[in-house]
């Protein structure tokens, strides 16, 4: 979203920051109704909850990103943060927490590839191409988050 080489978003920073706060409020509201209605329908079919490591890491996922998201107001209003750091600070903690919740969403993607559902639904080629598409998107947004974050951490020691 941010890197200067591959941004799907163009404009000056104030409306890069701004695309990236609608995006991930939208991510968080389809995650959140994604995990509810999942929720839902194994209630209603009687199956326990939580009970595969793709179930378990998925709500670890869910709640850190609600919680992630929470915090990154802190970034548009900084006067709430001021007591506990710095701006500069607080944006490199922001990338760096939302760093790992993307590494946790990633590792949840890959267990579901593993889940009865992909055993049955999808096979061959096709389940190493999900495989691929998931972990080659994961380390290109790795990769941009830490060249656009580690010369902010250099400057600020």
């Amino acid at each position: 979203m941010f890197s200067q080489q591959s941004s799907l978003i163009r404009g000056d920073r104030k409306w890069q920051v701004r695309s990236h706060w609608i995006l991930q409020v939208l991510a968080v509201v389809c995650g959140v109704g994604g995990f509810i209605i999942i929720y839902i329908n194994k209630a209603d079919r009687g199956k326990q909850h939580f009970t595969t490591w793709h179930g378990l890491l998925g709500l670890i996922a869910t709640i850190s990103c609600a919680v992630q998201a929470v915090a990154g107001i802190g970034l548009q209003y900084p006067i709430l943060i001021k007591k506990f750091a710095t701006l500069a600070q607080a944006k490199v903690y922001h990338a760096t927490f939302g760093l790992l919740n993307y590494t946790l969403i990633t590792l949840v993607l890959n267990l579901a590839m593993w889940s009865n559902w992909a055993k049955r639904n999808i096979s061959g080629f096709s389940w190493y191409g999900c495989i691929a598409c998931i972990d080659i998107l994961a380390l290109v947004v790795m990769t941009q988050v830490t060249n656009n974050q580690l010369p902010r951490l250099r400057r600020q020691r």
